[in-house]
């Protein structure tokens, strides 16, 4: 994970993601997972992807693009309610998180540590 060109191995090491059919779950160490929903675009280049939750009447939309490829999946978000990210990269002060994620195949081959 990366924020402003800036690595987050702190937020990363704690950050489990599951992705189902328009949702996504996040959970980040003891904190109340977060949930919210996605649609992607596979006819654009870079592939783009959009996620949004509602905060009471407030949408929060977040825009970028993604990359699969064999287990890994990248993600690059712009900040929210701004432009989409366009690059796999982020810079100082830009508002864009950039993810790396590795595929595990289901909650039980989580490690010891992460609630299930």
């Amino acid at each position: 994970m990366e924020q402003g060109a800036t690595p987050r191995l702190e937020l990363a090491a704690q950050l489990h993601v599951w992705f189902s059919r328009g949702k996504i779950e996040l959970l980040q160490g003891n904190c109340v997972p977060k949930v919210v929903a996605y649609n992607l675009d596979v006819k654009q280049y870079p592939r783009q992807f959009d996620w949004y939750e509602y905060r009471g009447s407030e949408l929060r939309l977040q825009r970028g693009v993604y990359w699969i490829e064999g287990e890994t999946l990248l993600l690059c978000l712009g900040p929210i309610n701004r432009r989409r990210a366009t690059e796999f990269l982020t810079t100082p002060y830009d508002g864009r998180t950039l993810f790396v994620m590795k595929r595990i195949e289901g909650k039980n081959d989580l490690p010891p540590d992460v609630p299930h």
